[in-house]
């Protein structure tokens, strides 16, 4: 049985919708009132938002 959408569609789909939440519940402001930061690399936010959606 083949998925009704393609994985690249759902993909898409689930990091808009993590997008979408982080901004709206302006995660982003908590991290940078929490001072979690990073010296190199990705963001910490970036790396908070890979996190949820590999759990979703």
């Amino acid at each position: 049985m083949s998925p009704i959408l393609p994985d690249s569609i759902q993909h898409d789909q689930l990091k808009s919708r993590v997008s979408l939440f982080f901004k709206q519940a302006k995660i982003g402001a908590f991290l940078h009132q929490s001072t979690i930061r990073k010296e190199k690399g990705l963001s910490a936010l970036i790396l908070i938002q890979f996190i949820f959606s590999l759990v979703i």
